[in-house]
């Protein structure tokens, strides 16, 4: 499975989206790949619930030096001030496990146009992983804590964390109208080996790229098995709105 980055990227590049909403958008990152993916990009709206995470996203995306039309919403997701049908692509990257159910879903199917695109990364409740980390989240040291984190504004405990069902995310999804177009998965192992990675970055200069590659490649067959697929530690999903068909 690609990283969330070159995902985006990739949808970015397919569909050229002109406007473009995130959900959880946190520190503006996810934005800034769109924004650098493709320039022609007219509007950019940013949704998150924390202040701080939008300052510091405002900060970042007014960088660029061909920065579109910017909003950013201080919003939970129940109250946002935007019309029906306004986006081209909407972006659920990493948001849903912190979410208290799925219901950011139906308010991503409103948004996006019909025809337009709903991109959603997350971690699957295959992942027994992030489990066992909630657990041990105590004993960590708090600078291994920060790694794990990311760019994450939370305190000290352990994020909340409510890990997502691809049955329910599909069946939701087709309750309002979502196609699935594609699925990929990340396995278990690579997952677990990227975390050893990001946390002793000296091991990582000794795993060829062809391991990496090979490793991915059997997880990703595997996974392939319907039942398998459900046992997967992270996701992406790109789901398709259906067009309006006209009044006979």
């Amino acid at each position: 499975m690609l990283q969330p980055e070159q995902i985006i990227q990739h949808v970015v590049a397919t569909t050229k989206p002109r406007v473009v909403v995130e959900l959880g958008c946190g520190t503006g990152s996810n934005l800034a790949t769109v924004q650098s993916a493709h320039p022609g990009v007219s509007q950019m709206i940013g949704c998150d619930v924390s202040l701080q995470a939008l300052t510091l996203a405002r900060g970042t995306l007014e960088t660029f030096p061909a920065t579109p039309d910017l909003l950013l919403v201080h919003s939970d997701g129940d109250h946002l001030p935007l019309e029906p049908g306004c986006a081209d692509l909407v972006l659920l990257i990493n948001v849903l496990h912190h979410a208290k159910d799925l219901s950011l879903v139906a308010d991503a199917a409103r948004l996006v146009r019909p025809g337009g695109t709903i991109l959603i990364i997350d971690i699957s409740s295959g992942n027994f992983l992030h489990n066992l980390a909630r657990v041990a989240w105590k004993y960590l040291p708090r600078s291994l804590r920060r790694r794990f984190k990311h760019d994450l504004l939370v305190g000290d405990e352990a994020p909340s964390v409510r890990l997502v069902s691809l049955v329910d995310l599909d069946f939701i999804a087709r309750q309002h109208g979502l196609l699935p177009e594609a699925h990929d998965y990340k396995g278990l192992f690579l997952f677990t080996l990227q975390y050893a990675c990001m946390l002793f970055p000296a091991v990582a200069r000794y795993i060829p790229r062809v391991v990496w590659l090979g490793l991915a490649d059997l997880e990703r067959k595997a996974l392939a098995v319907p039942f398998l697929g459900t046992r997967c530690a992270g996701f992406s999903v790109r789901y398709r709105m259906m067009p309006v068909l006209p009044a006979l």
